[in-house]
């Protein structure tokens, strides 16, 4: 009987593809970059202010230069390649609206005359912010603005503001507890080689970045009759908490909800996911788009590697070391993989005995089994995939086979 497999991990084959299969190193690398290295406390923001004499004060240029650091992180990982400034014109504003928040013990865009500390000035800042609360300071609250958890935020009003392709800069303020980043409205034009952006977006994603609530944005489109199907690698739809909501605003986004505890977030090997997002309506046609997102350990320099597998620097893989074929002509002239390209199905034939696994191009192990006369392939989405072909005398060679639509 056919075995199916749950496996992400890197492997080597005896044919280089890309240097894709360092995305993930760069991923970790990135993480403790953008992520470990921007964390900062209450005590490093150095805020001046005073709350009792409704002193807005400052805080450390160092700290809002971590805030920018990760923000821009947070927008790559999104998928958005332009970078946002900070502007020092606005963070008076954004310094007296943290301050009212800190004398009133409350977060609201909207503060009223009788607040303690109020000043206009205040509540333009409140009206035109990212407010949020947090006892270790505004690195987490970055990270938290990006999360968008809880009731009244189902559409993630601050992560889109903060991943925008058209914000440009960001004024900031700050003290020991309460954060503000204020939205400058100096906007640019859509970037046109920005697609589409999500959260989390295309390509490697530390475990801990990701959370129950997805969106995903394109410009000047209609969601209101979209769908979402999240997969996992061996093809099982992921539940979702409910409908996606279409979200319309100064962007157009879809945002849905993951079921509480069905993203792997846990594991050592790398996970990954297929988002499949249709019915968009653009220009007057429904189109689709799809991509994937790989989870990863961020405490995990390189994912586990599995039995007879061991991590090669070199290659950024998890490299077998099972012998590979004696004989190659003898063992090529073998096996055969027909149709190649693919539309539905294929078959493989090969020596009796032998073994069969199906990888994608980033080392995902989809369905292994025994080699039978039998059609595979039914499952896989139109792409290019590896098929490894061990004998009974563990001669090992790998091939290349492409589904078509």
């Amino acid at each position: 009987m056919k075995k199916i497999f749950t496996l992400s991990i890197f492997m080597l084959f005896n044919v280089h593809f890309s240097n894709a299969q360092c995305e993930r190193n760069q991923a970790y690398l990135d993480y403790q970059e953008y992520i470990v290295n921007t964390q900062f406390t209450a005590e490093m923001i150095n805020w001046t202010g005073d709350v009792d004499n409704c002193e807005q004060g400052t805080i450390s240029d160092t700290v809002k230069s971590l805030i920018i650091k990760r923000l821009n992180y947070f927008r790559r990982l999104s998928g958005v390649t332009n970078p946002i400034s900070h502007i020092s014109d606005f963070d008076s504003l954004a310094q007296q609206a943290v301050l009212m928040m800190l004398a009133n013990n409350t977060l609201t865009h909207y503060p009223t005359s009788d607040f303690s500390c109020y000043t206009e000035d205040g509540a333009q800042g409140a009206a035109k912010s990212n407010l949020a609360w947090s006892y270790w300071g505004a690195s987490s609250t970055i990270t938290n603005f990006i999360q968008d958890g809880g009731t009244g935020n189902e559409e993630v009003g601050h992560r889109m503001w903060l991943t925008w392709p058209r914000l440009n800069e960001v004024s900031i303020g700050a003290t020991d507890t309460y954060s503000s980043i204020y939205i400058s409205t100096d906007f640019i034009s859509y970037p046109s080689e920005i697609e589409f952006y999500a959260y989390p977006g295309e390509g490697y994603i530390a475990s801990d970045l990701v959370f129950e609530r997805w969106s995903f944005a394109m410009n000047d489109v209609d969601f209101s009759k979209a769908e979402v199907v999240v997969t996992n690698s061996l093809g099982d739809t992921i539940q979702l908490n409910g409908d996606p909501l279409a979200v319309n605003s100064s962007w157009d986004a879809l945002v849905w909800e993951i079921e509480s505890g069905v993203i792997n977030v846990t594991s050592d090997e790398d996970v990954n996911y297929h988002v499949h997002v249709s019915n968009i309506l653009k220009d007057g046609n429904y189109i689709n788009k799809e991509y994937d997102v790989s989870v990863f350990n961020p405490d995990l320099e390189v994912p586990s590697c599995p039995t007879d597998y061991e991590w090669s620097e070199n290659d950024c893989a998890c490299k077998t070391t099972k012998l590979t074929a004696s004989n190659p002509e003898l063992f090529n002239s073998t096996v055969q993989l027909s149709p190649n390209p693919f539309t539905n199905q294929f078959t493989i034939q090969a020596p009796a005995g032998s073994l069969y696994s199906i990888f994608d191009l980033r080392g995902v192990l989809l369905e292994s089994g025994r080699v039978r006369d039998e059609a595979l392939g039914d499952f896989l989405a139109p792409g290019t995939y590896l098929v490894q072909i061990m004998t009974a005398d563990n001669q090992v060679k790998n091939y290349q086979i492409i589904k078509t639509l």
